[in-house]
């Protein structure tokens, strides 16, 4: 979803003026395997699970802030695109068929937020793992400053 904050009062709904109100319509979708480079419209989030899911781990943060942070439960808080490359790669070890799919996501002027689903089979073999996590985007112009992950 694309959103964008509310101009006036008039532009929000009676029961919310003076609050920030967000106007949201529908992220465009791409196609499964559609490269990302071809599709300037793909929210950042797309490009990252797009990116993710190639097991192009580096892809995931070539355009960060110097103050990068990347965080999620089962991790706790990275500090630097280094260590978010490191933790991926190590997920892509432990879980070689491992997949993100995006159930819904929205953007904001400087933020994306989004639900997803990850799944993964352990290297050894064993159960399939599913998790579900809401992630949070902040970005600083073209850069990502913070990505945030919430299960639940």
């Amino acid at each position: 979803m694309v959103g964008r904050r509310a101009r006036t009062a008039a532009d929000a709904d009676a029961n919310t003026a003076g609050s920030t109100v967000w106007v949201v319509s529908p992220v465009p979708r791409l196609p499964t395997g559609t490269p990302v480079e071809h599709h300037a419209d793909m929210s950042r989030f797309e490009s990252i699970v797009v990116a993710f899911n190639e097991g192009r781990v580096e892809d995931v943060v070539a355009s960060v802030t110097e103050d990068y942070c990347y965080s999620d439960p089962t991790s706790g808080r990275i500090e630097g695109s280094a260590g978010h490359v490191a933790l991926m790669r190590q997920v892509l070890e432990r879980f070689p068929d491992r997949r993100i799919e995006i159930m819904r996501s929205w953007r904001a002027d400087a933020a994306e937020f989004a639900e997803y689903r990850w799944t993964g089979t352990p290297v050894g073999g064993g159960q399939p793992v599913t998790m579900t996590f809401a992630a949070v985007i902040e970005l600083d112009g073209e850069q990502m400053r913070r990505f945030a992950n919430f299960q639940g």
